[in-house]
């Protein structure tokens, strides 16, 4: 008698129970917020998009916009992102708008020599550099012309690098010249 009692017990409280599931279930789906209710508990708004970097002094928007995906490719690989320099944006600038006018695409300069030597005459100390050349169209052709480059690629993401200075000059057969200087301070 006591085992009947308790199962019919245990058959009420289940029923009992997906009978309240079922009706809160319910009314989540009939709720309809009134002006009241939204007055004292407004939506959320949707999430604001994250303000884009600041431009580092003295670059154009496409220099940095070089500049964004060059530390973009850094920081999706665990690497430190490299601080723009101006004055390395300077000769890199130079060096770009050198190739253009005097027609030649080139790491050395007939005008400056290699660009250790540009960044030494600019008074820019360094422990060691690099340089990427590119032609191209837009910042976006040349960008994925450097990465699938192995030797390109490795002056991006090499872990060394502690700044990058980015110059483009437009002219030239592809449309545009892109200079970008890497350095170890």
């Amino acid at each position: 008698m006591r085992q009947k009692n308790l199962i019919i017990l245990l058959t009420a409280l289940l029923v009992f129970s997906v009978v309240a599931i079922s009706t809160a279930e319910a009314s989540q789906f009939h709720f309809q917020p009134t002006s009241t209710f939204q007055k004292h508990f407004p939506r959320p708004s949707p999430p604001k998009e994250p303000d884009p970097p600041p431009p580092s002094p003295g670059l154009s928007h496409e220099e940095q916009q070089m500049a964004n995906l060059l530390n973009n490719e850094r920081t999706s690989r665990g690497l430190r992102p490299l601080q723009v320099d101006a004055d390395v944006s300077r000769v890199a600038r130079l060096k770009s708008q050198d190739m253009v006018r005097n027609n030649y695409f080139s790491h050395y300069s007939p005008t400056y020599g290699y660009f250790s030597t540009m960044l030494r005459n600019a008074g820019i100390s360094f422990r060691y550099a690099g340089e990427n050349i590119a032609g191209a169209s837009s910042v976006e052709r040349a960008h994925n012309a450097l990465m699938a480059s192995s030797g390109h690629r490795a002056n991006i993401l090499r872990a060394g690098y502690t700044h990058v200075g980015v110059g483009i000059a437009s002219g030239g057969p592809h449309g545009k010249i892109f200079t970008q200087l890497f350095i170890a301070r």
